[in-house]
């Protein structure tokens, strides 16, 4: 003869919640692999402008770029360049694999 085993509540919600947890655990896996992630490297760039912003211009960072750096003369007015920002772009972006 065989003997059912009695499990109260809380047992029979713990299985429950442990194989859910689990089914969770094997699809987050599954769709994680078809995302990839693709680094590029990121590009800095420096802007310069105006003092009297008459003109903007982005050039590409070299070694002794600093915010506030003079950098030569505005070709409209005459009046000083100066580095008004430096920043990166570009960077990791996420690429789904078809």
């Amino acid at each position: 003869m065989i003997q059912f085993i009695s499990l109260d509540y809380l047992t029979i919600m713990l299985i429950i919640l442990t194989a859910l947890l689990f089914i969770f655990t094997i699809i987050s896996m599954f769709t994680q692999k078809r995302m990839s992630k693709t680094a590029t490297t990121p590009k800095i760039v420096v802007k310069i402008r105006c003092l009297n912003n008459d003109y903007n211009e982005e050039k590409e960072f070299n070694k002794g770029y600093y915010v506030g750096l003079e950098t030569g003369k505005c070709p409209k007015c005459g009046s000083k360049l100066v580095v008004n920002a430096i920043y990166t772009t570009g960077g990791i972006k996420e690429k789904e694999i078809k």
